[in-house]
């Protein structure tokens, strides 16, 4: 419901918040699917769970922003620079070739 009032909004600041959120959201779904047989073991773990997404999710923590911002984004500008410089690096090589 709130995805679809930020989208309703005429502000983007809300929007780039539920943004953040479902990326972050997906991201932890994905690796909860392969990781979920060992996870599944830990005591509490649902609980923590709920924890999380409640934190991932409330405006008044911003969690899912602070998660992006301090890790998945640096992550990701890591791999698209490494995988642009590839590409760089094997065409300087045919041209010297």
């Amino acid at each position: 419901y709130a995805s679809m009032e930020a989208i309703e909004t005429p502000g983007k600041e809300d929007d780039a918040q539920w943004l953040t959120y479902w990326v972050v959201f997906g991201l932890f779904n994905v690796l909860e699917y392969f990781t979920g047989f060992l996870l599944y073991w830990f005591p509490f773990y649902y609980l923590i769970k709920l924890g999380f997404l409640v934190w991932l999710m409330a405006p008044a923590t911003r969690g899912a922003e602070r998660l992006y911002h301090s890790g998945l984004k640096p992550l990701m500008l890591q791999a698209c620079n490494s995988q642009r410089s590839v590409p760089a690096n094997k065409a300087a090589e045919a041209k010297s070739d």
